[in-house]
């Protein structure tokens, strides 16, 4: 029996970005669902009406809550902080990487800004969550 569609909540603000990763989901071949927020309180509201497998890819440069604030909240949320999430943004700061860890992000990803190179993070990073299982 094969998984069910893995559903991506995108926290993203920039729609150039959006539309790269949208393509390269598409590309990947793997089933899923994506839904997008453009900052923090949104993807908030987002995934506490979500009933379905949820991973985040999160960007941490976004306007209202940012996305180490969102990881805060998340991690503090008791009904969401096992939902997995994964940076995915253009920062390579050694502070953003430890912090978004520290906050229990299961991967950091500095945005590939080759489209070929973004197709196949998104691709491993997809197959990953669609394999493993989630609370």
């Amino acid at each position: 029996m094969s998984p069910p569609p893995l559903t991506v909540l995108l926290v993203e603000d920039d729609e150039v970005d959006v539309a790269t990763i949208r393509r390269a989901l598409a590309l990947s071949g793997i089933a899923h669902r994506l839904l997008v927020a453009s900052e923090g309180g949104a993807a908030l509201t987002m995934l506490r009406a979500a009933r379905t497998r949820t991973v985040v890819m999160l960007d941490l440069n976004l306007p209202g809550l940012g996305g180490l604030g969102l990881l805060r909240a998340l991690r503090g949320d008791r009904d969401l902080c096992g939902v997995p999430v994964v940076v995915m943004t253009t920062s390579d700061d050694v502070r953003d990487v430890a912090a978004a860890y520290a906050l229990h992000a299961a991967g950091f990803f500095r945005k590939p800004l080759e489209p070929a190179r973004c197709i196949d993070a998104v691709r491993a990073i997809a197959a990953y969550w669609t394999e493993s299982l989630l609370p």
